[in-house]
């Protein structure tokens, strides 16, 4: 479900996207005990759409049940010890960590998800720019709440992305992120993504060690962890925080980054 917004910039217009809801099993909101939720989420995506707003893409299901599953397109996710095994590159709150900037920005998205592609495609050469230019640290905090809606896809993918940030550091994380984006199975349509094809997105990038990581799924653990930390801060992707600020309309995304960096 795609909101298409004015807007200007160097990179063209800022196409509208929607937002992937919070499912049930994360915390709130609470369990709906009909479907009524869904008609009332509908009507007010479409009195949104309808006065120009965003509306939201939400995941609901007559249960309410979209909880992760574990079909990721690696395969164990923790070390021998069985500890779950963490990125060299995280936070404390789970993300991954692109530039040295004085302006902060979060980024909460998870792979599998629709409108997340759309703001890779609005936002991401802008963000790339920002972080090469050392104007802002990117924190890109990945989430994988849309397993059981793509065979896995986005456990795997996010693994995947880290693999290629341990294999060729911060450009190939970026790089393999877009890829990832641009091969994103459509929802539904009961595409399986494997390691084989994971490892195939890669071709032509040099990254060490990337094939075996992705194979053993080695961050899968972190990334279910990552997952139920996210849901604390936001309820839904992709989402988006200017130094510890939420962006509310996506639309106004580069021009909240912009004004923040001017402010330095």
């Amino acid at each position: 479900m795609t909101y298409q917004q004015p807007g200007n910039g160097p990179y063209g217009p800022q196409q509208g996207y929607g937002q992937y809801a919070q499912p049930q099993g994360y915390g709130a909101p609470p369990p709906r005990k009909s479907n009524a939720g869904l008609w009332v989420a509908l009507s007010l995506a479409l009195v949104l759409a309808v006065g120009g707003g965003f509306g939201a893409y939400y995941l609901l299901s007559a249960d309410g049940d979209s909880s992760a599953a574990d079909e990721s397109g690696g395969g164990a996710s923790e070390g021998g010890s069985g500890e779950v095994m963490e990125p060299e590159a995280r936070t404390e709150d789970y993300a991954v960590v692109l530039g040295e900037g004085a302006t902060e920005v979060d980024v909460y998205v998870d792979y599998g998800c629709p409108p997340c592609r759309g703001f890779e495609q609005s936002d991401g050469g802008a963000l790339a720019d920002w972080t090469d230019q050392g104007d802002i640290t990117l924190k890109v905090h990945p989430m994988a709440f849309l397993d059981d809606k793509n065979n896995g896809f986005s456990t795997g993918a996010a693994n995947a992305a880290i693999c290629a940030y341990d294999g060729g550091g911060q450009g190939a994380f970026s790089e393999y992120a877009g890829k990832l984006m641009e091969n994103q199975p459509p929802e539904g349509a009961g595409v399986k993504f494997d390691a084989e094809q994971f490892i195939s997105l890669a071709q032509g990038m040099e990254l060490s060690g990337f094939e075996v990581c992705v194979e053993e799924g080695r961050y899968n653990g972190w990334v279910a962890e990552a997952t139920e930390h996210a849901f604390e801060s936001v309820n839904g992707t992709p989402a988006a925080f200017v130094d510890g600020t939420r962006i509310e309309d996506l639309t106004q995304f580069r021009d909240e980054v912009a004004d923040a960096i001017a402010r330095q």
